[in-house]
């Protein structure tokens, strides 16, 4: 019944009556009886290879061939488009391709592949291109490589291109710990390296590469200002905690504060001794 079928698919045919060549594809006007005319799309490369062109037929079998590759080629130019308005990864666009539901597994894969052969699809151009931009912007070696497998990129690919890059970690990392230093110069010592270390952690560097960061900056404008940021901060603290404690429990909860602040218990108790208080220990 098949063979009959497609048989008979080859003998009917379409009387052409009407061609308009568009930039991407052709129209075709097809006669299907003597009261009943039909519009369809046909590929360039179809309507070149079979010559189509007003006064000619074709069968029922090439029209459902010419219908079939215009759907395939109208989901490669969305491909295309997708592409243009940004890079992507071939699990990207798998994902992408998956999610419209307009094409099958077979034809997922065939898509993909036309991709990856015209080089609309390269992870390790993308991968090389990303590493530089990540870098840049002074993300360290675990955070690029996190982002880039989160974009399905293989981690021996993004190893290899990070190996071949000859990125400079310790450079990234020093500007952008001196970028977190300028931002914490109201802040003690303590607390400046302990930001600066889990910024550069958060940031994907390696902890070798943070601790040689962190004890080779220069903390001089830090500690010039230590000593009056930790008495506004006394103030600041007292001011909180005056409504609700008094005495000895003032005093205490003002020291511990000044504490998780980063400042040394010594240098606390100096700038509380100096100061008068309204309140008399218990």
């Amino acid at each position: 019944m098949i063979y009959l079928k497609k048989y008979q698919d080859t003998l009917e045919s379409y009387y052409i009556c009407g061609v308009d060549l568009q930039k991407k594809y052709v129209k075709l006007v097809i006669q299907l009886n003597p009261t009943l005319s039909k519009e369809i799309k046909v590929t360039l490369d179809d309507y070149v290879q079979y010559g189509l062109r007003k006064g000619i037929t074709i069968t029922k079998e090439q029209l459902r061939s010419f219908e079939e590759h215009i759907d395939s080629e109208q989901l490669y130019q969305r491909c295309l488009h997708k592409l243009s308005l940004k890079d992507r990864t071939v699990y990207e666009m798998r994902k992408w391709l998956k999610e419209t539901e307009l094409a099958d597994y077979q034809e997922v894969n065939v898509l993909i592949d036309k991709l990856i052969q015209k080089g609309y699809l390269d992870d390790e151009k993308l991968c090389k291109e990303q590493i530089q931009a990540l870098s840049n912007s002074l993300y360290g070696p675990k955070q690029i490589l996190s982002k880039l497998k989160q974009r399905g990129v293989k981690e021996n690919c993004i190893l290899a291109c990070m190996e071949q890059s000859k990125l400079n970690e310790y450079e990234f990392a020093l500007a952008y710990a001196t970028k977190v230093l300028r931002q914490s110069q109201k802040s003690s010592v303590i607390k400046t390296k302990n930001t600066i270390r889990n910024k550069l952690m958060t940031r994907g560097y390696s902890n070798s590469t943070i601790e040689n960061i962190v004890s080779e900056l220069d903390y001089s404008a830090n500690q010039e200002n230590e000593d009056v940021l930790l008495e506004k901060l006394v103030r600041k603290a007292m001011k909180r905690y005056e409504r609700k404690y008094c005495g000895y429990d003032l005093k205490t909860r003002i020291f511990r504060y000044c504490l998780t602040q980063g400042f040394h218990s010594e240098d606390i108790n100096t700038v509380m001794d100096r100061m008068e208080w309204s309140h008399d220990e218990d």
